[in-house]
Parts: C-alpha cells; structure tokens; sequence
C-alpha cells in the first residue's frame, strides 16, 4: 500500500521481481499485464501504472505494478460469502 503523490489515493504496488528470468515467469507476467490492461469490470482491479526502478535493459530486474486498492482481499470475501 502507498500514497499516489499526484492524485493523492491509496494504491497497492505489486513487485515483479524478476519476471523475465524464466520463460514461464514471462509468460505469467506478460499475461496478468495483458489481463489488467484490457478487462474493464466494476469487480476487477484496474492497473494504473506500471514502472521499474531500472536505468537500463542490463540492470533490468524488477517490475512495479501499481493497483486500485481494495479494501478487502479475495479470502474476506469468500469468507463472507459462506
């Protein structure tokens, strides 16, 4: 969790680390920034940005994925569901 300094709302920043270091691991993150990008839906998260520390392609380690903030996670939710 983490304050946007320009617009000033709670977001959750996901860390990727490493996520091209493996071809599965590519795969994976490839597709959950697809996913994110592309499905509009009052139920899913929306990503905002996406960013990396990383100066350049040899430094290159680590992802962030920067997220709506939810106020419940998914095991509350299936909690109160029962």
């Amino acid at each position: 969790m983490a304050d946007d300094s320009v617009t000033a709302k709670r977001v959750a920043i996901k860390k990727m680390q490493q996520p091209f270091v493996m071809t599965m691991s590519a795969k994976r993150a490839y597709r959950e920034f697809i996913l994110l990008t592309t499905i509009q839906h009052p139920n899913i998260i929306r990503l905002l940005n996406a960013f990396t520390p990383d100066s350049t392609l040899a430094n290159f380690r680590e992802v962030y994925l920067v997220m709506e903030l939810m106020t419940h996670n998914l095991h509350e939710v299936i909690h109160r569901l029962r």
